[in-house]
């Protein structure tokens, strides 16, 4: 009798860390298919490059991956200058819930930006600038609370920007160089010290 709450426990254990490994492998496929979208018919093979479903994006060290201290949740995606002439899939980076940085400026990325970026809830720093993408900037950007610095400046894009009021801890918007229209939505000016809608 006094061995049964012993068994419990270990198949607890057991079952937890199913869960866990299930998870880890959903964010790793999903990262792949976002590089796999970012850059079509041109990811790097290099193994010092990473970004397969054979690695880790943390332990084995991803190109462009930061992680966390514990080494096991991805931090930021830095993927600047590559001449990547695919697409963002916010659906599958905004797997990685914990991503806080997502850096892809100068690239040739196009398309639009889903409103799936809305599940990136722990972003704090998006930079776009210097690409070709085109559309509305997805309404879901104005509820990303965590939000310090949004920098898409230098695109195609278009229709009113989203009303930021909520986002009160930004401290640099750039959207200069695009094709706005409308008017100039409500900020929480507050912690703002860089700000930018030229042209």
């Amino acid at each position: 009798m006094s061995l049964k709450p012993i068994w419990v426990f270990f198949i607890a254990i057991f079952l937890f860390l199913l869960v866990a490994n299930s998870e880890e492998e959903e964010v790793i496929k999903a990262l792949v298919t976002f590089m796999d979208k970012l850059a079509p018919g041109n990811v790097p093979r290099d193994p010092m490059w990473g970004w397969n479903l054979n690695s880790d994006p943390c332990i084995d060290k991803w190109h462009g991956v930061k992680c966390y201290s514990d080494n096991k949740y991805v931090k930021s995606v830095i993927l600047e200058k590559f001449n990547f002439g695919g697409v963002v899939d916010a659906s599958s980076v905004c797997i990685a819930k914990s991503l806080r940085i997502l850096r892809l400026t100068d690239n040739i990325l196009h398309d639009s930006i889903s409103e799936d970026i809305g599940n990136c809830q722990s972003l704090t720093q998006l930079f776009l600038s210097g690409n070709q993408l085109s559309g509305d900037l997805p309404i879901s950007i104005g509820k990303l609370s965590n939000m310090k610095r949004l920098h898409v400046s230098d695109n195609h894009f278009t229709g009113e920007l989203p009303n930021m009021v909520h986002v009160s801890g930004l401290i640099s918007f750039f959207a200069q160089n695009n094709n706005f229209t409308g008017e100039i939505p409500s900020f929480d000016f507050s912690n703002l010290d860089a700000f930018n809608v030229s042209n």
